[in-house]
């Protein structure tokens, strides 16, 4: 008994050595508040809802709040301290400029898809009237609530059927289907017993020649100007406007000043 009680002893004096050995690696936070914005209660809001947008999109996310941007917009701050963060292509950041009394929301890759120019409008819409509060926390889950509600409603342009839209097609479909049938069957079957069909003397058929012809065309042949895109596209019919950003990705985003 007391050989087995010095071997446990010594295995966890081993295991304490290896533990104190190896470095524990601290989980990288996603928030970044350079501006100390954010109190420990609301980093942590923040970090749970960047974390569930991770899972549902498989994006990565990051929060930063600045008060120096370096000479740089604030979408091109978020840009390039998102690609300090990562190498993941797709993503977001979020972007709290207290120098230019700014938020910006900034997407990469894949999520350029999903967040139009339009679609990153009504975000900012919902965002500004908390960043004008000074409940910089709110604005920035708003922005990132909103990122997730787009991401559920699919890619830009694509068309999504809902079940119950399924459901309404075929509803629809089966009351026209039953009302044709009812009103055929009802126009003739008072005929069904007594009427017989005369193939002999009704079935004709009447076969001509019909000649057209041709007299002139006119083609009328204009050329349009088109704009060079810049490697840009434009906002125009909800589209999404990107240009390569850092790290080579493409990379979108807007702002909204507060």
């Amino acid at each position: 008994m007391v050989k087995v009680r010095k071997r446990m002893m010594l295995i966890c004096a081993l295991l304490f050595c290896v533990l104190s050995i190896v470095p524990v690696s601290a989980a990288v936070s996603h928030v970044q508040d350079d501006a100390l914005l954010f109190d420990e209660g609301e980093i942590q809001a923040i970090e749970e809802a960047l974390q569930e947008l991770e899972q549902d999109t498989g994006w990565e996310a990051y929060v930063f709040t600045t008060e120096d941007t370096s000479g740089r917009s604030t979408q091109r701050y978020g840009e390039y301290a998102f690609d300090a963060c990562t190498d993941a292509r797709s993503g977001v950041a979020f972007v709290v400029d207290m120098q230019n009394r700014e938020i910006a929301l900034v997407d990469f890759e894949e999520a350029t898809e999903y967040l139009s120019d339009a679609r990153i409008d009504d975000i900012l819409d919902d965002a500004y009237g908390y960043a004008s509060d000074g409940d910089y926390a709110q604005s920035v889950l708003s922005m990132i609530r909103g990122v997730g509600h787009y991401y559920e409603e699919g890619r830009v342009g694509a068309n999504r059927l809902t079940l119950s839209d399924i459901l309404i097609a075929l509803g629809a479909a089966v009351a026209v289907g039953g009302i044709f049938y009812g009103v055929t069957v009802g126009k003739y079957r008072l005929h069904f017993d007594t009427y017989k069909y005369d193939y002999h003397k009704n079935n004709q058929m009447h076969l001509g020649v019909k000649s057209d012809s041709y007299l002139r065309q006119t083609v009328t042949h204009q050329h349009i100007e088109r704009e060079s895109s810049g490697g840009s596209s434009g906002k125009s019919g909800g589209g999404t406007t990107t240009h390569t950003g850092a790290g080579g990705r493409k990379t979108g985003g807007g702002s909204r000043k507060f």
